[in-house]
């Protein structure tokens, strides 16, 4: 495989800590745009959540900002989450599962009361299925 240009660039990068603190930086960063637009919750309502500046949240998430452990937790809490720090191996690629602890609890279903719904719920015999089943049905 022939090397280029660029792939010295990025191999060299990736042999600095600052190519990975800025990573995980971006990583985080990405995290609570995804929480945020997950809760319908905009830049202002972070803010007053976390008790600050609307114009500390655009500085947070422009991505130029070396998070403290403080800050990610806090950033977190508000968005109902946790944070969690791992060590992955060189060479390796991590995904996040998420388990519920509970069953979520969801909202009956609304009933469809048209023809379809009403046919499926009395599923009315065809020719195939013989009497004997529509009489111990019922």
């Amino acid at each position: 495989m022939k090397t280029t240009p660029i792939t010295s660039l990025l191999e060299r990068a990736k042999s600095r800590d600052s190519y990975w603190v800025e990573s995980a930086i971006l990583d985080f960063t990405e995290e609570i745009v995804v929480r945020m637009d997950h809760l319908g919750v905009n830049k202002s309502e972070l803010a007053k959540r976390l008790g600050k500046k609307p114009s500390f949240i655009t500085k947070l998430l422009r991505g130029n900002n070396n998070f403290t452990m403080e800050t990610m937790v806090k950033l977190a809490r508000k968005l109902d989450s946790e944070v969690r720090v791992h060590l992955q191996p060189d060479g390796t690629l991590s995904e996040w599962i998420d388990f519920l602890k509970e069953e979520p609890v969801r909202p009956a279903p609304v009933p469809e009361w048209g023809t379809e719904s009403f046919v499926k719920v009395l599923q009315l015999p065809t020719m195939e299925q013989p009497n004997e089943q529509l009489a111990s049905a019922a």
